[in-house]
């Protein structure tokens, strides 16, 4: 069995008789790439993020931080990691916020009324705000 029709056929053998151990055996030399290439791992895993879940590219994230110059939206912050920012409705992409300014902007429901009952129960007992 050698280069890669071998290995097809053996897969294939496998597959027949207990597709359960191809997973296995699969799961298993996924498990030992990642471990000899970590930063490959990380960054493919968060290119297929960006692809499945918000339908962008790596490269469209990158030029999303570069235009806002690596800042939180919100905030202005330049955190170790921002992420996409969406519409939950519509999956229309905003921009990019820092993971604490995304959690309270879906915390809050992104409710504009929320927010500014937030603003002004800060600013009650906060006088430099």
């Amino acid at each position: 069995m050698s280069g890669y029709r071998g290995v097809k056929a053996w897969r294939d053998r496998i597959r027949r008789k207990d597709p359960s151990k191809l997973r296995a055996i699969r799961a298993e030399e996924m498990r030992k790439w990642k471990r000899k290439h970590p930063d490959e791992a990380k960054l493919k895993a968060r290119a297929d993020h960006l692809r499945r879940y918000h339908g962008i590219t790596l490269e469209d994230f990158e030029r999303m931080e570069l235009g806002q110059e690596g800042l939180c939206a919100i905030c202005l912050r330049r955190p170790d990691r921002l992420d996409v920012d969406h519409d939950h409705k519509t999956g229309q992409i905003r921009m990019l916020l820092c993971g604490s300014c995304n959690r309270a902007l879906g915390l809050l429901g992104e409710d504009p009324l929320r927010i500014a009952s937030l603003l002004e129960y800060v600013k009650t007992f906060q006088s430099y705000v």
